[in-house]
């Protein structure tokens, strides 16, 4: 396995913010009447069976299914900021990645970012998935795939 590439992450010592109240990789979410989300099996892990038949490896090995969901509350953060997510392959190329600008305001001093995945599989390690805020890294989640034999 591949040593990721090194990141600085956004370190809110003045305590100004924003800050991640949740950032995981999840089977699925439920919303809820009363507006609450509940987050059903988180995933840090997954191990698949590449399917046979593909001697040149051009076909994703497996397609895994999550859904990635980030939840920031504002601090002192006020007004439209960029929140971004990026997928990072083990090979360190980037994958896949959306951006939403979102509002913090005194009102709704909270954002929330909840993006269905459908990762093409093409090599075992572990993929990144980094969340930027106006370009900076708050976060990062890990999914480590393995090929089960």
């Amino acid at each position: 396995m591949q040593n990721s590439p090194s990141v600085e992450a956004r370190r809110p010592e003045d305590g100004l913010g924003p800050f991640v109240a949740l950032a995981v990789l999840c089977d699925r979410i439920e919303p809820r009447p009363d507006g609450a989300v509940d987050v059903h099996g988180i995933v840090d892990g997954v191990a698949i069976t590449p399917e046979s038949g593909d001697p040149l490896g051009l076909r994703p090995a497996g397609v895994v299914s999550l859904t990635a969901v980030v939840s920031l509350r504002a601090g002192q953060s006020r007004g439209h900021h960029r929140l971004a997510l990026q997928g990072v392959y083990p090979s360190g190329a980037e994958g896949p990645s959306l951006t939403q600008t979102i509002e913090f305001t005194d009102a709704l001093p909270g954002a929330s970012l909840v993006v269905p995945l459908e990762l093409q599989v093409h090599e075992p390690g572990t993929y990144h998935f980094d969340v930027r805020f106006d370009d900076q890294l708050l976060t990062r989640m890990a999914l480590q795939v393995v090929y089960a034999v």
